[in-house]
């Protein structure tokens, strides 16, 4: 399962990396280098798809792209608005469409082109900036744009200049402004279809924002690194529990170390599958919860540039922390080397340490004994002078047989709290007391197990061992 999954994984980001990349790598480039200005005598056709910086100076007409969700229908509450703007240069016009606070600039030119020249003399009268990516417009923004140039005031304003020398010199003849304006009505009178619109959508490239162009990068670069990491894991998988084990099968006799790898992978290998779940699980309610966020915030058109994205990476950094746990527990080179640490606790004393490695290897299977739980397992052998138990995580007792006063079983079972609800637990214990001239009301050594047919075995496995000894005694509390 464990290969399959990891195959699984690899692809997985492998595919999500490439989808992100392919959909704001290229925007990402171009926020990094930044807008260029559009060129004296370039032509739109020859900057389309490019991040541009373009200073409009000529706004003629405007309309309401989107109302505010709050205020729906209210021009003073419109969120995005469109503008079309006469390009002097290229002797067309451009729209411009964005939310209404990085497009402010266009209502006070539009106001000063129906002033008299003589006002706007002393006004400063400078070009709007905007960035943004230069993009063929859609059918709906033409329709906008040439309906709002249809009932723009400076059209109607020229128009009534017409029949007036006096309005038309005062409008459009005395200053360089008036006249690119008187220029643009002509144009517009003309009623002269242009070919082919182009609009700029401020602080967006190729539609979308810079927030959206990062976090759809960060995705893409994300999943690179975990389908990089994911295969070198793969194609290098078991080299480092190898080198471990050599290390400590150095100082341990392989076939003490070799009676217990079993019993290790198989918990090391229910924690990876637990591990799986989990992984699988975070990543997978993560998005489903980000998507859900967008869909009932409304926002459909973001949900792949922006919530799809933050699901990947939320998900994946949860699944991350957790499996870099599950990893650190799961690590068999570590299992072993704790193992050893606690064995040299256990018996200090190196020709006994040794004595019972031996009596280990050379005690048949039938006196083994194994429980795995949810939560922890447990292993050990009943010899004939010790009694062992090992844990999955590296704990270790030893029983010494021939010390033992009495052997006494108990069966623990309450209740404890968790949350605001009240938990049942059961669990069977072994307390095993040395032979003292005094009486101990505290054990020397404890087994503990969670299933009642382990410990029946078990304590079959001790009656066994201890046969006719009437120094030790086996009691039931």
């Amino acid at each position: 399962m464990e290969k399959k999954w990891n195959i699984g994984i690899v692809l997985c980001t492998g595919l999500v990396a490439v989808i992100f990349w392919l959909l704001a790598g290229s925007q990402f480039i171009k926020l990094r280098t930044g807008a260029r200005p559009l060129e004296q005598g370039e032509c739109f056709e020859d900057a389309e798809g490019e991040y541009i910086s373009y200073e409009a100076l000529y706004p003629a007409a405007s309309w309401v792209e989107k109302y505010d969700s709050n205020n729906p229908n209210d021009p003073d509450k419109a969120e995005v608005i469109g503008y079309v703007v006469y390009d002097v240069d290229r002797n067309s016009f451009l729209c411009i469409i964005g939310f209404s606070q990085d497009t402010k600039g266009f209502d006070g030119l539009m106001r000063k082109s129906l002033i008299p020249a003589e006002g706007r003399i002393q006004l400063d009268i400078l070009p709007v900036a905007v960035k943004g990516s230069l993009e063929p417009a859609n059918q709906k923004q033409i329709d906008s744009a040439l309906e709002a140039l249809e009932n723009c005031e400076i059209k109607k304003l020229y128009k009534r200049s017409l029949k007036s020398d006096d309005d038309m010199r005062i409008y459009f003849e005395e200053d360089e402004f008036g006249k690119v304006l008187g220029r643009m009505c002509e144009d517009m009178l003309a009623d002269q279809k242009q070919a082919q619109w182009y609009v700029i959508e401020p602080k967006k490239i190729n539609h979308l924002n810079p927030t959206e162009i990062s976090i759809c990068t960060i995705t893409a670069i994300f999943n690179f690194l975990i389908f990089v990491f994911g295969l070198l894991g793969m194609l290098m998988n078991g080299t480092r529990d190898r080198e471990n084990m050599s290390k400590i099968s150095e100082n341990m006799p392989e076939q003490f170390l070799a009676q217990h790898m079993g019993y290790v992978k198989a918990w090391c290998a229910y924690n990876l599958k637990k591990g799986y779940r989990f992984v699988t699980l975070s990543m997978v309610i993560a998005l489903a919860i980000f998507v859900g966020i967008g869909i009932l915030s409304k926002n459909i058109n973001k949900i792949i540039v922006l919530y799809v994205p933050l699901g990947f990476i939320i998900g994946e950094v949860m699944a991350l922390l957790f499996w870099w746990g599950q990893k650190t527990l799961s690590n068999q080179g570590k299992i072993l080397k704790r193992m050893k640490k606690n064995l040299m606790k256990e018996i200090p004393d190196n020709t006994l340490r040794n004595a019972f490695i031996e009596e280990f290897v050379n005690t048949e299977n039938a006196w083994a004994f194994e429980e795995q739980t949810k939560e922890s397992m447990q292993w050990g052998k009943v010899g004939e002078k010790y009694w062992s138990i090992f844990f999955g995580d590296g704990r270790v007792r030893i029983v010494d047989a021939a010390r033992l006063g009495e052997v006494e079983t108990e069966t623990v079972s309450g209740t404890m709290p968790s949350g605001k609800v009240w938990i049942s637990y059961i669990y069977y214990m072994v307390r095993f007391y040395y032979q003292s001239e005094s009486n101990k009301r505290k054990c020397d050594k404890s087994f503990s197990f969670n299933i009642e047919d382990n410990i029946g075995f078990f304590m079959t496995l001790v009656r066994k061992r201890v046969g006719s000894n009437d120094s030790v005694r086996i009691t039931r509390k």
